[in-house]
């Protein structure tokens, strides 16, 4: 351990140098990837902030899957930590694979849940979705984005917020199981959607 708290993995991500040392540094000391620094940052946080390599990401949760399940300064976990820095969809999967199974359901202290921060920090699509594949019933609950304002629900948020189609219709989908539905069967070629009209009439 290095002064001020940190191990030389923290030092190593932080400083984004000798990123080739990483495997080494943690088959000497794999426990390190649970060691918090001073400011209460573990390593996979710290990689996360400084938007390293998705191999980076994916060699420190596979070496310490239980750093999903440690929330940083803010009491932000990876996942709503990697939402918010525009982390890859590889590397948002690797970390919602690891986490815990009701992870998508944990609001922030403001009440987000992680696919109201995707949407709010524009993921794409593919983010989008694996999150309501792990948690569909998000698509349901409203939230004062930032504690502030009236609760919106998610598909009322990506209208605001502009969100481009894919990420519109993959909520609007998952909040309206007869959509669905008839998404799957291929009706919406032959039927008009309520969504159809309203994208309709936004552009």
């Amino acid at each position: 351990r290095q002064a001020e708290g940190r191990l030389l993995l923290h030092k190593a991500i932080e400083t984004a140098a000798r990123l080739d040392a990483l495997p080494l540094l943690l088959r000497a000391n794999p426990a390190a990837c649970l060691e918090p620094d001073e400011h209460q940052e573990l390593p996979l946080h710290l990689a996360i902030r400084r938007k390293l390599a998705l191999e980076t990401i994916e060699l420190l949760v596979a070496t310490r899957p239980q750093a999903c399940a440690v929330p940083d300064r803010d009491g932000l976990l990876p996942l709503q930590l990697a939402i918010r820095h525009a982390a890859p969809p590889k590397a948002i999967e690797a970390i919602l694979s690891a986490s815990p199974g009701d992870v998508c359901a944990r609001p922030d202290r403001h009440g987000s849940l992680p696919l109201h921060d995707a949407i709010v920090f524009k993921s794409s699509s593919d983010v989008v979705s694996l999150l309501l594949a792990a948690h569909p019933a998000a698509a349901a609950v409203a939230c004062a984005v930032g504690g502030q304002g009236q609760p919106m629900l998610p598909l009322d948020l990506a209208l605001q917020r502009g969100a481009g189609r894919k990420v519109t219709e993959a909520i609007y989908l998952a909040a309206d199981p007869a959509a669905k539905a008839a998404a799957e069967q291929g009706e919406e070629e032959e039927a008009v959607l309520p969504l159809n009209w309203l994208m309709l009439y936004q552009h």
